[in-house]
C-alpha cells in the first residue's frame, strides 16, 4: 500500500542580506536617494542611519514615520513624545514638523 503523497512545501523566501559593511553602504545609498529635504531624514543619514532603522528601533513602522515630514494629503502630525526624542537626539526642533506636534 502506498502512503498518500505529501504536499510539496513552498520554496522558502531568501534570507535578508547580512549587515555587512557593503550592504549597510548600499542601504544608506538608497536612503540618501530617497531622502527629503526635511532635517530629520537628513540628520539620520548624517549619523549613518535610515528612517527604517530609527523606526524599527522605536517600535514604529517606517511608513508611519514618513507621514510626519512628508508632503501631500497623507501627512500626519508627529506625536509629542517622538518629537521630543528626535529633538534630544538630533536637534530637530518641534517647529520643523510641517503638520505640527500633537499631544
Amino acid at each position: 500500500m502506498t502512503s498518500p503523497a505529501t504536499p510539496a512545501t513552498p520554496p522558502r523566501q531568501p534570507a535578508r542580506p547580512a549587515n555587512t559593511a557593503g550592504e549597510v553602504q548600499r542601504r544608506l545609498g538608497i536612503a540618501a536617494a530617497r531622502a527629503s529635504a526635511h532635517p530629520f531624514p537628513q540628520a539620520l543619514l548624517a549619523s549613518g542611519r535610515t528612517v527604517a532603522n530609527w523606526a524599527e528601533a522605536n517600535g514604529l513602522r517606517p511608513d508611519e514615520v514618513r507621514t510626519w515630514y512628508g508632503a501631500g494629503r497623507k501627512g500626519r502630525p508627529i506625536p509629542r513624545q517622538h518629537a521630543e526624542a528626535i529633538e534630544r537626539e538630533f536637534g530637530v526642533p518641534a517647529s520643523a514638523w510641517p503638520r505640527g506636534v500633537k499631544g
